[in-house]
């Protein structure tokens, strides 16, 4: 699958470049972090999707880390019909609700420019990316799909000082994942209508491509020495 030949190349050359770090440059660190916080993805439709991401990272060389981050951004929007509401055997309240929720778990290396108090980095991540939406008619739910598959995310930031341990971290990033081409969990009308219950063999979606743009700030602390 190409999106596979271009992610052993990217990590050969990353393996590769690891090499020609000088050996003055490739000390180990002596050290990891952990960094979390808000994020602010890329708008979906009608949905304006936020959440969190929680990091870590372990310091291969001064230059070189390994790193995992796990993230989850969503939105809901209720949409009134107030006009339906005169219909006796509709409840009262908002007629229809929109949601949906983005959920990351994804690992790879980071590449690091260390000059005090700053340090400017770039990352490359690969791992698995859940989409789901759902679809509230009178507060029952009546449609709801969950897709999974294979994400990957390219970006950078800066992490600023302002402790010998803590950091204020700015990143940007773009992520792909490769969705549908196989069947996905969907209920239609579970709680609604569950006479017409449609289970996966019915929900196959073709394959395409998921794009997400997203910023982050958040805070870092550190082990060990920089």
């Amino acid at each position: 699958m190409a999106a596979a030949r271009v992610v052993r190349t990217l990590l050969a050359a990353a393996l590769f470049l690891v090499g020609l770090v000088p050996a003055a440059e490739a000390q180990i660190a002596e050290g990891a972090e952990i960094a979390g916080g808000y994020q602010l993805p890329s708008s979906v439709g009608p949905l304006s999707p936020q959440g969190w991401f929680l990091a870590g990272a372990f310091n291969v060389t001064r230059v070189f880390a390994a790193v995992g981050e796990v993230s989850v951004a969503g939105d809901r929007v209720a949409v009134n019909l107030p006009e339906l509401g005169d219909f006796d055997f509709l409840p009262e309240g908002d007629g229809l609700e929109v949601g949906g929720q983005d959920v990351t778990v994804m690992g790879g290396v980071r590449a690091a420019y260390r000059r005090r108090p700053v340090m400017l980095f770039t990352r490359f991540l690969v791992g698995m990316e859940r989409v789901t939406s759902d679809l509230n008619f009178f507060g029952v739910e009546s449609v709801n799909l969950t897709d999974s598959g294979p994400s990957l995310q390219v970006g950078g930031g800066v992490d600023i000082d302002i402790t010998e341990r803590f950091a204020i971290r700015l990143l940007g990033d773009w992520r792909r994942a490769r969705l549908g081409g196989e069947p996905a969990t969907a209920v239609l009308g579970g709680t609604l209508l569950p006479e017409l219950p449609v289970g996966p063999d019915d929900a196959e979606l073709p394959a395409f491509n998921f794009d997400t743009r997203r910023f982050a700030i958040g805070a870092v602390y550190r082990f060990g020495r920089r």
